[in-house]
């Protein structure tokens, strides 16, 4: 199973890649961002 979930990824990634974005270099929004709920 993560083989395959690592496949999709990779694949996105490049798909990405192909379109002129960077998937790694931007920073996420302030609503896309998990909040950890373990110390509330």
């Amino acid at each position: 199973m993560a083989s395959k979930l690592l496949h999709c990824v990779d694949r996105f990634e490049e798909a990405v890649a192909c379109s002129g974005a960077d998937m790694r270099g931007g920073n996420p929004s302030p609503g896309n961002i998990a909040v950890s709920h373990q110390n509330h």
